[in-house]
């Protein structure tokens, strides 16, 4: 991969993870402000993670990594 691939896809990885970071701020102030506390946003980041487990185990089974 060339350094200018190589660094837009890192990139890209960091809007993704700030497009995340986001997601879960927005769901933070939602449960906060309608008093529900902060187990809905648990169960919210657990969905999250398994999903993400699930596309990554998904990508290791199609490329073999």
């Amino acid at each position: 991969m060339t350094d200018d691939a190589d660094t837009a896809e890192r990139l890209n990885r960091w809007i993704g993870r700030l497009g995340a970071l986001n997601d879960c701020v927005e769901v933070v102030n939602a449960s906060l402000e309608s008093g529900e506390g902060l187990d809905p946003v648990l169960e919210w980041l657990q969905q999250s993670l398994d999903e993400a487990a699930a596309e990554r185990d998904m990508i290791r089974q199609e490329t073999g990594f």
